[in-house]
């Protein structure tokens, strides 16, 4: 499912997305956290569970689907 998923989104898809929410998701974790590397890990482990389970059609607000996740 994941692979298919992968072969569908263009290439630079996840760079993009890393890019435009990857420091309002960090903020977030931090704030919680207060541990730069639990944050950092945090923040990765949201990319690879919101990668995983992004539906087929973009989510209206996608930094509400990723930050919820």
């Amino acid at each position: 499912f994941c692979k298919n998923r992968l072969t569908n989104l263009p290439k630079n898809a996840i760079v993009e997305t890393k890019n435009k929410y990857q420091n309002m998701c960090y903020i977030v974790a931090y704030n919680i956290l207060y541990s730069r590397e639990d944050s950092e890990e945090c923040v990765n482990d949201t990319w690879l569970f919101t990668w995983n389970n992004i539906p087929p059609r973009r989510p209206s607000v996608f930094s509400s689907f990723a930050l919820k996740n």
